[in-house]
């Protein structure tokens, strides 16, 4: 890796076998890094990538040029300039003027990031600062690629994938936690997971955009069965009809809803996954007894995951088989 006192005219990250570089446009342009959460992912600056951009200074106190499509409520928005999606970024500290604005060519494989140099420091810039990278991602995936989940991702010390999606407050952050004390347990995301499908599997992938717990890994491993978290006095799976658990998926998603083709395709992907692996309801408390009996009956075949009332048409139980062996 380069030393932090160099310039860097290049960075790249690989996230969910998605690969991000951006590149100064010419020695006069911004310095450039990546924010901590990101290095992790950071891969060396050779061979193919998925998004090229090319980062510039630039003055944005004007209007962007195109019609308004979406408003986060946030800190961007997104126009559309005849095939050009326009992202412009605000800093609640310096609202007036956005920081940044990037620009996505058709097809979404190159594109420009323009830079209003009164926002940075010493010549230099945070590349794929968040939200940008998460944003850049979701738009992506909705492509054909996959889709970004409210999650939590383990990696098990038997190598087993479990998937446990939540709404805020409902206990990704603590089940991370709960596993991280498991030796030989890798967390993929105390908070955003993606899941793409490769080779006939559905497999989740650790993103740099972590929760609480600021847990994050750059790995994947096949989805064995997901979980929807909600709090509860006991431990509890209960099984879930396809319908239920793609309907609570999509709510506890990361798509583009303003674009009705992507939103389309993500529904449908969504819907695979759940007739794919086994989905149940997960109320739990929030002590090592959850973990446990996920360890206990998580596991393909046992009575926990597949009784009498998850074979009920159109519940998903049955797990698909294991074609690691």
């Amino acid at each position: 890796m380069t030393e932090p006192s160099q310039r860097r005219d290049e960075v790249r990250i690989r996230v969910a076998g998605v690969t991000f570089r951006v590149a100064s446009a010419d020695p006069e342009g911004p310095a450039l890094s990546l924010p901590p959460a990101s290095l992790k992912f950071e891969v060396p600056a050779s061979g193919a990538v998925d998004l090229d951009l090319r980062a510039s200074w630039g003055d944005l106190s004007d209007a962007p040029a195109g019609a308004p499509v979406f408003d986060s409520g946030g800190t961007w928005r997104l126009y559309r300039n005849g095939p050009t999606d326009v992202f412009r970024f605000w800093a609640r500290q310096k609202p007036a003027v956005p920081y940044q604005e990037c620009r996505l060519h058709e097809g979404r494989s190159t594109g420009d990031l323009v830079l209003h140099r009164d926002h940075f420091d010493a010549g230099e810039a945070v590349a794929l600062q968040y939200p940008l990278d998460e944003v850049l991602m979701i738009h992506l995936l909705a492509g054909g690629r996959g889709v970004e989940l409210h999650a939590c991702g383990v990696v098990t010390p038997e190598g087993r994938g479990y998937l446990f999606a939540g709404q805020s407050g409902d206990g990704k952050t603590t089940t991370a936690r709960l596993w991280e004390e498991l030796r030989g347990t890798v967390v993929l995301s105390d908070d955003r997971i993606v899941v793409r499908e490769e080779s006939g599997r559905y497999v989740m992938h650790g993103t740099p955009w972590h929760g609480e717990a600021e847990l994050s890994a750059s790995r994947s491993v096949p989805v064995d069965a997901v979980f929807l978290l909600e709090h509860g006095a006991e431990n509890r799976l209960l099984p879930l009809s396809v319908p239920d658990a793609a309907a609570r998926l999509a709510a506890r998603s990361f798509v583009p809803f303003h674009d009705a083709d992507a939103l389309h395709w993500s529904l449908g992907f969504l819907e695979g996954l759940v007739r794919s692996v086994p989905c149940h309801r997960f109320a739990f408390v929030p002590d090592p007894s959850a973990r446990d009996l996920v360890r206990a009956g998580g596991t393909p075949g046992t009575p926990s995951l597949d009784s009498s009332t998850s074979r009920d048409k159109g519940a998903v139980s049955e797990p698909a088989r294991d074609s690691r062996g």
